[in-house]
């Protein structure tokens, strides 16, 4: 860790030793609106799990992120001190108070318990003859035991009794040092606490000096008394502490065998501090010091105690009198002021240049370094930035009021030869030039957007105009105008130039002019080859393009993505740059607002962040092997997502951004420590009007500002109405954090990331429930979750023993009714019982008669099928399955050989058992009769007669109130002579197997019978048969057929590979594996339909 915050001390100390500009960190200020309290504050500490805790005039101030919540002490006064335990315990001192802060049970509404965080005084155990204690100024803790210290007074803590020592002397502080509890104190310097004795330290006179009192001695002088010259003191590495006193200055100090031991310790800015009132002092690594002070704010230094930043209200700080500092687990410095609390970013990349603050004006439109300065243009005017005039202090920006530029200025180019060095910039009058003396000079009226310089020829300067390009040429001695590109007369927002020489402008109405092969003859241009390029070429409809020069190709920054040009001269999509910036399906990417690259072919893109709602920064690192490039990590300056219009790579591997809000320096070779993964916390919990949770849990001597781990809060069913409260503690951007929440037990799945902190749930049932939470910031990262279990109870109406109560009353209704009605039951009973069997026997027989009839019905409509004697002698090899669902069957299958043609067909009727069967009856009769009609021709001659005779013989007319009775059927017509089929078929396909595969010949999407389309003709197929071929005909019975492992239909698909698998086995084989595979299917699922299937061998 202390090699990772290494780094910032040398970014800073860099900052100093070179006099680089001072931009302002990232601070954030907390007011009397934000913690809802009186606004001077003491003191801050930091719980394990990262809650902070402030010392205020009104009590002890909890901070979760984005909520402040406050308690008071018993007698209402402020925190001056706080020690948090390695139990979690807050220990606090106040004004003739002290004690602690522990979740204590209360008692709820409806006799529950819930624990909250409760102040509990240890001043009721001091004895009551001490009557002032003044300020309880430290508090330390070793073990069980806990030190409070004031003035006069010692008090020790063991956890159950409180010890009181009273000193002779007066108490200065309290020290720890490498887990030793050190007591500052007059006339001994520093005494030793071991447990509940105070030892003396030898050797502690070297700390001592005679400092005045306001007291007057016999001699009419102040008196002097031997005070410790430890005024200041934090750790300074594993062996040494470092104090500071105006007496002393700076030393280190240690205690060996309770002998102290000192240092002499140099410290270069020990005039400055001594001639101000520092009152904290905080070690931030080995090699940083923060040194806060009553009037002036904070100053950083080095270890050689060098001043390399001052932080006070002229950088945001809310106000210069530092009470105490405090560093924190994610890196964060927090001030205790007297107006307020401060919380200060060290480790961060980025510095902010506020226009208000840092002295310039306007929305920045180009940054460059000349001549050792930082130069801005703005549409407000131009700016130069110099250092702060003071010692550490912020950089400010100076306005060149001269006339060529005192106005709107959009671009700057360093313009450098062997000749000459000079800055050009593009104001609302033209172009004009300074040179490394301070002067200015005026090149050119032309109103310019961009410029240039040609790689080819650095004498010379393309500049893009609202309508065309133009080129200059410097002579040696001044610029001479070579004139406009003839043909280009469209906008020239932007000019790049590739590795070719070859000169590319962007326009903001999605055109790009290509210029190459220039030739000049006495400063005119006069040959060149010219393209230009619109939306019909592949670029996106009106948008504004910023071609760049990357990576040896060029690209062109879009409103939708990335492109590049093709060897056709079409713009592309480009893959480049990842899928962010590049979705091939919808050809759109992520909108390109700005794209460059820096002098280590990084690539910064100034795009969208993942919502779309605000922009950010993304850097992208070559993958060199496969000419690619990934996203290192988005970020943001700030958390509103600025604007940037201008990125500018500096010396010292700095960039600079600038746009429409502010201007931002980032530091890219300092790396920010990792800091400890953020928690999301929730913090209250009420269910009805109960409060369950109050953000703090108590378990065998210790304190956890959550839910205890295994334990489940218990609700009962009138209160199942509940709010959750939650927070979360980010590095110095809660505004932006983002919450998901779900409920385990009730909705198992995240909802949408939100800004709300707080989630209501009402009616819940009872059961178990485990809410979960997330936080994640601006940039992504997600918390650590955070959960809270609770369980409720059913209502008592539906508890176990409501059931039990339930069950015995229903017995017992249940036995009294009986016995009650037995005896009328039994006479009943048996002149029922005697009517009953007279009944069942008559039904019986009813029975008996019906499945006759339906049998002998079953014998009719077999003989009115072909057999298989019938079937074998015109088809050789063929098989027919037919598997009624009930007795009798509503497909039917039927067969006629005439004039040396066999027709055959396969049919399913409406209905199914008695009904179907009725309609087969009819069916073959009808086919019966068309056979032997001479106008019937072909199989859809027979189709067609078979409708009109269903149709009428139903007495349908097409009405939507007719019933759809009818059929549907295959109908082949197999010409052996010839070897030719005609088939026909209503809804009903014919199969066809020739050579291993299958072909669906297909039926019409008609029934026989009332239909929308039924004046509509039914269409005849003909086609040659081949020898081996195998046809199959078949109803839907067996395809819809439910069954297999999740209860799903056979399916058309499944019998395609079935038949293609069987086709070329004998055909009875073929039916047995039919039949049992469909049996197999359905495993205890009921058929569902009637079955036939006819297969057919041509051989």
């Amino acid at each position: 860790m202390r090699n990772i915050l290494l780094a910032i001390f040398l970014i800073l100390s860099c900052l100093a030793f070179s006099q680089d500009e001072l931009g302002f960190l990232s601070i954030k200020n907390f007011g009397q609106d934000d913690f809802n309290s009186q606004v001077q504050n003491f003191c801050v500490s930091q719980s394990e799990s990262g809650i902070i805790y402030v010392g205020n005039k009104e009590g002890l101030l909890e901070y979760r992120g984005g909520i402040w919540r406050k308690y008071k002490l018993s007698n209402f006064t402020e925190v001056k001190s706080i020690k948090i335990a390695n139990n979690g315990i807050i220990y606090v001192g106040g004004v003739n108070e002290f004690g602690y802060f522990k979740p204590e049970k209360i008692k709820k509404k409806d006799g529950s318990t819930t624990k909250r965080l409760k102040y509990f005084s240890l001043h009721n155990k001091v004895d009551t003859s001490i009557t002032n204690l003044g300020d309880i100024h430290s508090i330390e803790a070793k073990g069980d035991y806990i030190y409070f210290a004031c003035s006069d007074y010692l008090f020790i803590w063991n956890q159950k009794e409180l010890k009181t020592i009273e000193s002779k002397n007066i108490i200065r502080g309290l020290l720890n040092f490498k887990d030793e509890i050190l007591l500052k104190i007059d006339f001994y310097g520093l005494q030793k606490i071991d447990g509940q004795k105070i030892k003396n330290i030898r050797n502690t006179e070297q700390i001592l000096y005679q400092k005045e009192t306001d007291q007057i001695d016999e001699n009419g002088k102040f008196k002097t008394i031997k005070a410790p010259a430890i005024g200041l003191s934090t750790k300074f590495n594993e062996e040494w502490n470092i104090a500071y006193s105006e007496h002393n200055g700076f030393f280190l100090y240690k205690t060996e065998n309770d002998i102290l031991v000192t240092k002499a310790y140099s410290f270069n800015s020990i005039n400055v501090i001594n001639k101000q009132k520092p009152s904290s002092l905080v070690r931030l690594n080995k090699n940083l010091f923060a040194i806060g002070f009553y009037d002036i704010g904070i100053y950083l230094t080095n270890e050689k105690g060098d001043i390399i930043r001052k932080i006070d209200s002229k950088s945001n700080l809310s106000n210069n009198l530092i009470n105490s500092l405090y560093f924190d687990k994610q890196h964060q410095l927090w001030a205790a002021m007297g107006k307020g609390i401060s919380r200060i970013k060290l480790d961060d990349n980025w510095e902010k240049f506020i226009p208000e603050k840092s002295d310039y004006s306007g929305i920045i439109e180009s940054v460059k370094r000349f001549n050792g300065k930082l130069y801005l243009a703005s549409n407000e005017g131009f700016f130069v930035l110099n250092n702060g005039l003071e010692t550490a202090s912020l950089a400010k920006f100076s306005r060149i009021k001269q006339p060529l530029v005192d106005m709107a200025c959009y671009n700057l180019l360093n313009f450098k030869t062997k000749d000459i060095d000079l800055l050009l910039i593009i104001t609302n009058d033209g172009l004009v030039a300074l040179d490394n003396k301070g002067k200015l000079i005026n090149i050119s009226p032309a109103i310019a957007w961009a410029m240039i310089q040609d790689k080819k020829d650095p004498n010379r300067l393309w500049v893009g105009l609202d309508d065309g390009l133009a080129s200059l040429y410097f002579n040696g001695k001044s610029f001479v105008l070579e004139g406009r590109v003839p043909g280009i007369k469209i906008q020239c927002r932007q000019v790049e130039q590739d590795a070719n020489g070859i000169i590319w402008t962007g326009s903001g109405l999605s055109e790009v002019a290509k210029l190459s092969n220039m030739v000049f003859e006495k400063n005119k241009i006069t040959n060149f080859d010219l393209k230009i390029f619109s939306s019909k070429d592949g670029l996106p409809k009106d948008n504004a393009i910023y071609p760049k020069y990357i990576g040896g190709h060029m690209v062109f920054g879009t409103g939708e993505g990335i492109f590049t040009i093709n060897n056709k001269n079409i713009f592309v999509p480009c893959s480049k740059f990842g899928d962010i910036f590049y979705d091939k399906a919808n050809r759109k990417g992520k909108q390109c607002h700005r794209i460059y690259e820096d002098s280590a072919n990084n690539v910064w893109i100034i795009s969208k962040n993942a919502d779309e709602t605000r922009l950010q920064i993304y850097k992208l690192i070559p993958n060199k092997l496969h000419d690619k490039y990934f996203i290192q990590k988005p970020f943001e300056a700030n958390g509103k997502g600025d604007i940037f219009n201008v990125m500018f790579e500096d010396i010292n591997n700095i960039l600079w951004f600038g746009g429409v809000s502010s201007l931002y320096k980032y530091i890219q070779d300092f790396k920010p420590a990792n800091v400890p993964k953020f928690n999301s916390y929730v913090y209250q919990v009420i269910a009805g009007e109960d409060t369950i949770f109050d953000g703090y849990d108590f378990y065998e001597g210790r304190q956890y500002t959550s839910q205890l781990k295994g334990t489940e809060e218990i609700i009962e069913y009138k209160n199942n109405k509940l709010i959750f409260d939650f927070a979360s503690l980010l590095r110095n951007n809660e505004e932006t954090v983002l919450y998901s929440y779900m409920l385990e037990g009730f909705e198992n799945v995240w909802s949408a990331w939100d800004i709300r902190s707080q989630e209501r749930f009402t009616n819940l049932p009872e059961g178990s429930y485990t809410f979960k939470l997330r936080a994640m910031d601006r940039l992504g990262n997600i918390s650590d979750e955070a959960t809270f279990k609770f369980i409720i109870n059913p209502p008592w109406y539906r508890t176990l023993w409501a059931y039990i109560g339930y069950f015995l009353l229903f017995v017992g209704f249940v036995w009294g009714a009986i016995t009650v009605s037995t005896r009328g039951l039994k006479k009943i009973i048996r002149e029922a019982t005697a009517e009953i069997q007279a009944q069942k026997d008559e039904l019986e027989e009813k029975n008996q008669n019906i499945l006759d009839s339906i049998h002998y019905a079953k014998r009719i409509q077999m003989a009115v099928s072909p057999t298989k004697e019938q079937m074998n002698k015109y088809f050789p090899e063929n098989f027919v399955l037919w598997r009624p669902r009930d007795i009798v069957s509503g497909d039917f299958y039927w067969m006629m050989h005439k004039n040396n043609k066999t027709v055959l067909a396969a049919a399913d009727c409406t209905g199914h058992g008695v009904p179907g069967a009725f309609m087969s009856i009819m069916g073959i009769s009808f086919l019966n009769q068309i056979a032997n009609m001479p106008e019937v021709q072909n199989a859809a001659d027979a189709l067609n007669h078979l409708r009109h005779n269903v149709i009428t013989s139903l007495n349908q007319e097409g009405s939507k109130t007719d019933t759809k009775d009818g059929m549907d059927i295959s109908l082949c017509v197999y010409d052996f002579e010839n070897m030719l089929m005609e088939f026909s078929g209503a809804y009903n396909p014919l199969y066809m197997v020739r050579n291993g595969k299958i072909e669906v010949i297909k039926a019409d999407r008609m029934p026989v019978g009332v239909h929308d389309r039924m004046d509509s003709p039914f269409s005849n197929s003909k086609f040659t048969m081949m020898k081996g071929d195998v046809y199959y005909i078949l109803s839907d019975g067996y395809i819809d057929q439910f069954g297999g492992a999740e209860g799903k239909k056979f399916m058309t698909k499944r019998f395609k590979d079935l038949i293609l698998e069987i086709y070329n086995k004998p055909m009875e084989e073929q039916s047995k594996i039919l039949e049992d595979t469909i049996i197999a299917w359905r495993g205890e699922i009921e058929q569902i339909d009637d079955i036939i299937i006819i297969g057919v061998k041509i051989n």
